[in-house]
């Protein structure tokens, strides 16, 4: 039983402590923490700290660290000191031997040399240790100073664990009593590797807690720290709190749990998402801190509160503790703690992560300020930091001005405030910028005609500065900005705005710049990088090219559609046995560069590359092998899926099925709510709306009220999405709106409908023609969005109203909506909504234009007496601007306006329309082009653009041609009837002397389906049947089962229209029906008929008057499917074209062949009865 010291006793041993130290107090820091020093040969003095109290070893531990108990939280998340890592001199082990050359009046004999970690593993130097120890060549005090030279000697998280494990495997190790300080030790070390990623610190936990020590409430703090690092909730919770069936591991060890340990637990509540079992210490039915209870909560439990309610997103307690509300104090006035400065710069956090901006700004600038220069408290840096990250996250660019730079008029109010700005403010305010669009002024910052931070001026650009501009320049699209700060520019020899502010690229820098490539298409000056002539990143080069450096190049890689420079990078070329360029650089790739390589997969249609990473024969994540799949890179695959209609993989991955458990649920991976959603997507390109349905709506739903994942509104709209692909309006209303006797669906589960699912339905509403159900949402009797309603019409509202507008050809809604009314004076409902309209806006218009014939209210919005988009006006057309009203042109048999537009007229010199707005032609300008010139028989003026004296699209050009640019030219060829110009594009002549290669050869294009069957409606058009049977029936066909391309339903479809044309029944036959002996074309291609191909068929009978033989392969067509009762019969014939049947039949009657009683008989057709 453990002696029982009195106070008089314990003061005695404390007071001896206290003055035998005190004669070295360098030494006795290093002696309270278990390193080597001056008194470790003191029996003595070892023998009175095992008899101190912890009250006392505290005091000590304090008073030699120059901290008094008042101030010992003081790190971000108020934290003990004991969880903060050790300093230099502390770490100093890990270099170099510490030799100390004793007085001679101390009993220290020897110096402890540091074993050199590359001499031996650690696990070898602690086995080595521990059987000196063994055999009494060292007292276990000298083991314990020992172990914790070599503890301190780690560099890796790794080698600690060895340390760890070498010591558990040991009986007597772990039979013996240890000091304290050494469990401490080895906490402190494993806190240094905190950017080592959570897993790297599974079992550590419970490999320490089994060594026997006198646990100590410090020692239950630092297993805080730890259980965070590892994010293991479960062992916080069993360290502190313990459950029903088991008493926690501090009741076991006879500690008492202190405020400090309330505090530091809830810190690790804040990072596992267990945001109730923080609240549950202070609001719950069993409080453990409270004005009535002996543990009261503090300033720094309520900074932690915070801290928690700022990572989960818990606004209404964040509030309820801080400002309460007008009928209730907050829990701090009741708790008689009053808020600070700190505390209020911790709501600006939650405010920012939860989208309560006016609350925020309330702290500051609202009619009851809590930080004024006339109040005791005083807004600092500090807040000013948070209160623009607040204006970050809620785009909030006029209050981050006032705040930093005010107007030329008014102080800002950190002048005001009496607060100097510096340079983490400005580069703050420049992410500010980013966020909003404002580019100019955040380079105005160090490049304006009044810098702010320059090398004369006392705030001078940092790297951070440098990194925040390029993040601005990335969001904007300056690529010549960014390249002016980092590179310069070569051609002219000027240095960079990097080089002249003496400022030293690194990693970060480059790995920034890459992402501005990524997002402004300029992947070879990304790419130079790393693998140019002058690489700024390579093995042999100060800078070296790191894990995120290879991410932003495959991001760059993903936008600009480089699949080969991709793979290159990270898988190499096994065919060639080529290493990867990650590997030559020594970079190990993890699971986010596999990420970043499918999404690079899903934007260049190598689906089958990314699924390999996972399913294929040599996978590289998978639950054997180091790397595993997570939910990200199941988030990713599913990307893939919906860009390649793969359902059937997205199924097996999500679903799995009846014999086959999912991927997800093999590989560990639980589903969540972004998964699933994701997963809709999936069947929404593919069709597959009933799968998508039953995720929520289903016999087992996999989200609902009553389980674990709950719908959400990404939910909602992600299955609104789905609704409007498959055309179900009925499903998207029960969604969102229900009806007069059942709640919405939303409703049920709980969700609000807010703007963005609005505007989903009304895109429903758009694709299944429905514009009354998505009107009523903004004008009907009981609109849902309107100016004095919570939810509000918006931009994006705006313009998926237009769209359904386009779709169902409502011009005058329309109108009402953008323009009002200029002859009665009405204004526009966008006015009355307060809503500015945009560029986008006025986009989506000109396609109602064009969709109903108004093209003059289009071009009136460009070139009327009073444009709405002009060089001279904040708003300016664009590029998607001209492709709308190019479309409005083709709609509207426009071709001197389509030519302005484009073109200009060469005649008169003038530019065209594009030119005078600044705006670059590219190809899919000139392809919507020729559009309009098939559609108003201006074959010529598209032919010259590709193959004229000056072409402007050529392989030497800038702009050139693509495959959209081919099938746009076979469609004017088809209008025109010009089939010299379509063979020459597509086939050129392989027959003639000169044996000519195509356009489409020459220009680098290989033809496809699309190409192919554009081609054969030329041929369709201008009586060339040969050339288009030869295509699939030729001695050299160009689409065929064996060969890369293969006919399709559009093939046949467009075959039967020339067999029309050109009277060819016997070619038409073979394609749909074959003969007795021979199955059909359609057959051996792999190809299911369908009613359009019947169609097209019936319509070759028509034209080849094969009437007879005709009614009678129609009458095959309706056996074959075994119809029997006339509903089958009329879902059969009901898609044939009545026109084509009516025709067949009359025809049949004039000519004899029926008469006018045919019809049913047994409710069987009988087309043939008395014949």
């Amino acid at each position: 039983m453990a002696t029982v010291r009195t106070p008089a006793e314990q003061q005695s041993i404390y007071r001896f402590m206290l003055t035998s130290l005190q004669e070295y107090p360098s030494e006795a820091v290093s002696y309270l923490n278990f390193e080597v020093s001056k008194f470790d040969g003191d029996e003595n003095l070892q023998q009175c700290y095992q008899r101190l109290s912890k009250t006392n070893r505290q005091k000590l531990y304090d008073f030699f660290n120059n901290k008094s108990s008042s101030t010992r939280f003081n790190s971000r998340t108020r934290e003990t000191h004991y969880c903060m890592k050790p300093s230099n001199a502390y770490r100093h082990f890990a270099t170099e031997p510490r030799s100390i050359t004793p007085k001679s009046s101390t009993r220290y004999t020897k110096q402890i040399q540091q074993p050199s970690p590359s001499a031996h593993s650690f696990f070898t130097q602690t086995s080595a240790l521990i059987h000196s120890w063994k055999l009494k060549k060292k007292t276990k005090n000298q083991l314990g100073i020992d172990l914790n030279a070599l503890i301190g000697g780690c560099t890796k998280l790794s080698q600690l664990i060895e340390i760890i494990h070498s010591l558990k495997n040991d009986k007597q190790v772990m039979e013996t009593s240890w000091d304290i300080r050494l469990i401490h030790k080895m906490l402190h070390k494993a806190a240094e590797f905190s950017d080592s990623h959570s897993s790297n610190f599974d079992g550590i936990f419970s490999d320490i807690i089994r060594f026997k020590s006198s646990y100590e409430s410090k020692t239950c703090i630092i297993l805080l720290k730890l259980i965070k690092l590892n994010l293991n909730f479960s062992d916080g919770k069993r360290l502190v709190l313990g459950n029903t069936a088991e008493a926690s591991l501090m009741q076991k060890w006879g500690i008492k749990p202190d405020v400090a340990v309330y505090n530091a637990f809830i810190t690790v509540c804040a990072k596992t998402g267990q945001f109730d079992s923080a609240w549950q210490l202070v609001c719950g039915d069993k409080p453990v801190m409270a004005p009535h209870l002996s543990l009261k909560s503090n300033q720094i439990t309520c900074m932690n509160l915070l801290t928690a309610c700022a990572e989960m997103e818990h606004y209404a307690e964040a509030k309820s503790l801080v400002l309460g509300d007008t009928d209730t104090a907050s829990l701090m006035q009741q708790w008689g703690i009053k808020p600070d400065v700190a505390i209020y710069n911790a709501f600006i956090t939650v405010c920012a992560k939860t989208g309560q901006f006016d609350s925020t700004w309330q702290l500051v600038c609202g009619d009851k300020a809590m930080m004024a220069p006339h109040l005791p408290l005083k807004a600092d840096t500090i807040t000013c930091m948070n209160l623009l990250t607040a204006c970050t996250e809620a785009r909030r660019f006029a209050e981050a001005k006032s705040l930093v730079l005010g107007d030329g008029d008014t102080a800002s109010l950190m002048q005001q405030w009496g607060i100097k700005p510096d340079v983490a403010i400005y580069n703050t305010f420049i992410t500010v910028c980013a966020k909003t669009d404002k580019f100019d002024s955040a380079w105005q910052l160090v490049c304006g005609d009044k810098p702010l931070m320059a090398p004369h001026l006392p705030l001078k650009a940092n790297q951070i500065t440098c990194t925040n501009l390029l993040t601005a320049c990335a969001e904007s699209g300056r690529y010549a900005e960014a390249k002016s700060l980092v590179l310069g520019d070569g051609d002219t020899t000027k240095v960079s705005l990097m080089q002249q502010w003496g400022i030293k690229p690194n990693v970060a820098i480059y790995s920034a710049f890459i992402m501005v490539c990524a997002k402004t298409s300029q992947f070879d000056s990304a790419w130079q990088l790393v693998c140019g002539d002058k690489p700024v990143m390579t093995p042999h080069l100060p800078w070296k090219a790191n894990q995120i450096t290879c991410t932003n190049l495959l991001t760059a890689c993903a936008e600009t559609g480089r699949y080969e420079e991709a793979k290159l990078l990270l898988l190499g070329d096994s065919d060639t046995d080529t290493a990867s360029l990650m590997q030559k650089w020594d970079i190990k790739p993890n699971v986010a560069i596999y990420s970043a390589f499918i999404t690079v997969c899903a934007k260049t249609g190598h689906f089958d590359s990314a699924w390999q990473l996972v399913c294929g024969d040599k996978p590289v994540m998978a639950p054997h092998l180091p790397l595993k799949a997570d939910s990200i890179i199941c988030t990713n695959l599913l990307v893939a899926c919906a860009k390649a209609g793969r359902y059937a993989e997205a199924k097996s991955l999500v679903l799995g099925d009846t014999g086959t458990a999912s991927l997800m649920l093999q590989w560990g991976v639980k589903p969540n709510i972004a998964i699933y959603s994701a997963f809709i997507t999936v069947c929404a390109k593919t069709g597959q709306f009933d799968s998508a349905w039953q995720l929520v709506c289903g016999d087992k739903p996999v989200m609902a009220p009553h389980l674990l994942l709950k719908a959400n509104q990404i939910t909602c709209t992600n299955l609104l999405s789905v609704c409007a692909e498959a055309g179900r309006y009925a499903e998207a209303k029960s969604l969102v709106l229900g009806d007069t006797a059942t709640a919405s669906l939303m409703q049920q589960w709980g969700i609000k409908p807010n703007v963005a699912i609005y505007s989903g339905f009304i895109t429903v509403c758009a694709k299944t023609n429905q514009f009354n159900s998505a009107w009523q949402l903004v004008c009907g009797d009981k609109p849902l969005m309107a100016p004095h309603l919570p939810l509000k019409a918006d931009s994006i509202t705006c313009t998926n109203l237009l769209t359904a507008c386009a779709e169902t050809g409502r011009y005058a809604e329309a109108k009402s909506l953008v323009l009002g009314d200029g002859d009665t004076a009405t204004t526009s409902l966008m006015q009355l909504w307060d809503i500015k309209p945009n560029v986008a806006i006025y986009n989506a218009f000109i396609t109602v234009c064009a969709k109903t014939g108004q093209f003059d209210s289009a071009w009136r919005l460009v070139c009327g007496d009073k444009p709405v988009m002009a060089p001279h006006l904040p708003l300016k057309a664009n590029l998607i601007t001209c492709m709308n009203l190019v479309s409005a042109c083709a709609e509207t048999g426009r071709y001197v306006e389509a030519k302005l537009l484009v073109l200009g007229d060469g005649d008169t010199a003038t530019a065209s329309l594009m030119q005078q707005w600044g705006i670059k032609s590219d190809v899919a300008i000139h392809n919507a082009f020729i559009t309009v010139c098939a559609k108003t028989g201006q074959f010529n003026n598209a032919w010259q653009l590709v193959c004229a004296d000056k072409p402007v699209i050529a392989p030497h050009l800038p702009l050139k041609a693509n495959q959209i640019t081919c099938m746009n030219l076979l469609a004017v060829c088809a209008e025109a009837g010009r089939y010299a110009e379509a063979k020459s594009l597509v086939l050129g002549d392989g027959y003639t002397a000169t044996a000519t290669v195509s356009l489409m050869q020459q220009w680098g294009i290989k033809p496809d389906v699309a190409i192919y069957n554009a081609f054969i409606t030329v041929c369709a058009q201008t009586g060339q049947f040969d050339s288009a049977w030869q295509l699939v029936c030729g001695d050299k066909p160009v689409m065929a089962p064996h060969l890369p391309l293969r006919a399709d339903s559009i093939t046949c479809l467009n075959l039967l229209t020339a067999c029309a044309e050109m009277e060819r029944f016997k070619e038409a036959k073979s394609l749909v029906f074959g003969d007795t002996t021979t199955a059909s074309l359609i057959q051996q291609w792999g190809i299911k008929p369908n009613d359009a191909i019947y169609n097209a068929f019936t319509k070759v009978c028509i034209k080849a008057k094969e009437l007879d033989t005709g009614i009678w392969y129609l009458e095959e067509i309706i056996n074959k499917c075994n119809m029997s009762t006339f509903s089958q019969i009329h879902a059969q014939l009901a898609p044939l074209e009545k026109d084509n049947f009516a025709s067949m039949i009359d025809k049949g009657i004039t000519q004899g062949i029926y008469k006018k009683n045919v019809g049913l008989m047994n409710h069987c057709i009988d087309l043939h009865m008395d014949k």
